[in-house]
């Protein structure tokens, strides 16, 4: 559904429309969601739609999609947050694009369903539940923390570098902002979760970015964040990490695995040659067969999902794990080797 606005001071003029999943900035909706074998049908539907009832609103409309960079409801929806229907005909797939070409454009896409798609669904058919206002969760001292975290699994939603440096043995590292997009993939509505992160504001960010994928049954938070159990002389573990110089010099070497772990449309455009990939959010459960101590770089674009698959490979007794920090952006802007099999296919 989207929703057309006219003020009343702009005559007959749209002022903005509300695309919803359909049209977002730079991109479109996932067309795979309802049917995967029906993802090339949708498309061409997305398209007729925009085409027929969004793009005749007019240049100077405003955009105002339902969904912003890093939703795993787009595949490449740009960081900005302000448009109008003007320059999206200028820069949009579905506007650059033949319907043929946008058609086989959305059946190239590969990107994962989050876990809690499904979950989300139902809970919305119900239709939704109420959030608690505050939201009510208990804060535990370290010693209590350790006792409880047993019943669940731990969240650390520190930036990858922090947890990196120390960490509770066993704990997930999902960054804060990407709670929404990868919680579901380590958790889900049933699991009980104990939450680590930095400062108050931090913590009830943290509860409410689960709560809004589904999963409300965060049973406590850490006091005081890792500082107080550091303090309290309670086991901390660490993960090494590496940049991209470094790795490109371990590989001549012969001295270490690279693990990427993007998506698989990432992985398709580019990547470093001689790596493997596993997409971080299936990890657990393709772990790499590989010795257990093992010399292992992983990596992702930046470091953010490659921090969630080391806590991943640390918590299944991998040893010798390396956060390639910077990840592929700055392997990129190194100049150092990649393979772009997308740019072969174009070319073929």
């Amino acid at each position: 559904m989207s929703y057309a606005v006219y003020v009343e001071d702009a005559g007959d003029k749209c002022w903005g429309v509300f695309t919803g999943d359909t049209l977002f900035v730079g991109d479109t909706g996932r067309t795979d969601l309802p049917d995967p074998e029906k993802t090339g049908e949708n498309a061409g539907i997305l398209y007729d739609s925009v085409h027929r009832k969004i793009a005749p609103l007019g240049d100077h409309t405003l955009l105002f999609p339902a969904h912003g960079a890093g939703s795993a409801c787009g595949g490449n929806i740009s960081e900005r947050d302000d448009s109008t229907l003007g320059i999206e005909k200028g820069t949009n797939p579905v506007f650059s694009k033949s319907r043929s070409d946008f058609v086989a454009h959305k059946l190239a896409e590969k990107m994962a369903r989050p876990p809690h798609f499904r979950h989300m669904e139902k809970v919305n058919l119900l239709p939704g539940r109420p959030l608690e206002r505050p939201l009510a969760v208990q804060v535990l001292q370290p010693e209590a923390f350790q006792l409880r975290m047993k019943e669940g699994v731990v969240i650390d939603t520190r930036s990858p570098e922090a947890f990196a440096g120390a960490h509770i043995p066993g704990a997930y590292n999902v960054w804060l902002d990407g709670l929404p997009a990868v919680g579901s993939w380590v958790a889900n509505e049933n699991t009980r979760i104990f939450l680590v992160a930095d400062g108050p504001e931090a913590m009830e960010l943290a509860v409410m970015s689960l709560a809004r994928i589904g999963i409300d049954t965060v049973e406590g938070t850490l006091a005081k964040g890792i500082e107080s159990w550091r303090d309290q002389g309670l086991p901390i573990e660490s993960i090494s990490t590496t940049s991209a110089s470094e790795t490109a010099d371990w590989m001549q070497q012969g001295r270490v695995h690279v693990l990427d772990v993007r998506d698989e449309y990432e992985w398709d455009e580019k990547h470093i040659p001689g790596a493997v990939h596993r997409f971080v959010g299936h990890l657990e459960d393709e772990l790499p067969q590989l010795a257990k101590d093992s010399e292992i770089v992983v990596h992702c674009n930046v470091g953010h999902r490659s921090g969630v698959a080391a806590s991943i490979l640390k918590r299944n007794g991998f040893t010798r794990i390396h956060n390639m920090l910077g990840g592929l952006t700055a392997w990129e802007k190194l100049g150092l080797p990649l393979e772009k099999p997308g740019e072969a296919k174009k070319a073929g």
